[in-house]
């Protein structure tokens, strides 16, 4: 016999609406999530040619660069800065394919300053120079 003061126990039914208002949420922060990394991606893709540092990315988006980053990381895979130079060496590899324009003209327009950072960086991620790239035979 239950007594005046005692809560009564929780239903079936509450238990049901709290599970879903939390898989709600769940939904809507991932959903946010992804809209932050969506939006940070299109940001970087519009911003190649620009020298971006971790705290102009999160800046843009409105998240401290700490947890953009740990945002940003959950969902891709990739630092935002590593995922940003990822972009830049394919946008690198679309000049040298589709362009006569010049490694170093190249290096330019992607927004690195330096010809051999960026040609280590380059090297580093596609397992060959520049110039042994844009040498290769495509297709």
């Amino acid at each position: 016999m239950r007594t005046c003061c005692m809560p009564a126990p929780p239903s079936i039914i509450t238990w049901g609406l709290y599970a879903t208002a939390t898989i709600r949420e769940a939904a809507r922060n991932e959903s946010d999530a992804n809209d932050i990394v969506t939006a940070a991606i299109h940001y970087m893709k519009e911003n190649l040619e620009k020298k971006l540092t971790l705290a102009d990315l999160a800046t843009h988006i409105g998240y401290s660069p700490s947890h953009f980053s740990v945002l940003f990381s959950k969902r891709t895979g990739y630092a935002p800065l590593t995922y940003f130079n990822q972009l830049k060496i394919q946008q690198a590899c679309q000049l040298l394919d589709f362009t006569d324009m010049k490694v170093n003209q190249i290096c330019y327009k992607i927004g690195i300053e330096d010809t051999y950072y960026f040609s280590r960086l380059f090297s580093k991620v596609m397992g060959m120079s520049p110039r042994e790239y844009k040498k290769q035979k495509k297709g």
